[in-house]
């Protein structure tokens, strides 16, 4: 799937084998940052981003963004749970994967225009995968 339509962006230089790479590890790595990522993969982070970000584009993945009091990094999620089983994930991230996904889909279903989706991550490391952002109107 991802060799034939990453060939549809003529201006960037893709990589299949990095690109299915990335899609394997999403939802086994613990973390699943452009660091991790960077590190389990040995490439540099450049050009990881440019397959996460191309990915992204073709619906393969969907990125979630920190809330802005969290810490943390932009994460990374597959956009099927059942991909996340194909691939090893245990339950919890399909649960994270459902989540997210259910959520984007009914903040699309409302069209709510200024909503949007993140998650929190404290200092002492407690997460919370999802949050919905309503936005003032």
């Amino acid at each position: 799937m991802t060799g034939r339509d990453l060939t549809q962006f003529k201006n960037f230089k893709t990589d299949s084998e990095l690109a299915r790479a990335i899609i394997e590890l999403l939802p086994i790595l613990e973390t699943p940052g452009l660091n991790s990522l960077c590190k389990k993969l040995r490439h540099n982070g450049k050009k990881v981003k440019v397959h996460l970000d191309l990915l992204e584009q073709l619906f393969a993945i969907q990125s979630v963004q920190k809330h802005a009091l969290g810490s943390g990094k932009k994460l990374y999620y597959l956009c099927d749970p059942s991909l996340v089983s194909y691939f090893g994930g245990d339950q919890k991230r399909k649960l994270e994967t459902w989540l997210q996904t259910e959520a984007r889909a009914q903040i699309s279903y409302s069209m709510a225009m200024r909503t949007s989706l993140a998650y929190y991550r404290s200092s002492r490391g407690g997460k919370i995968c999802a949050l919905l952002l309503l936005g003032r109107t």
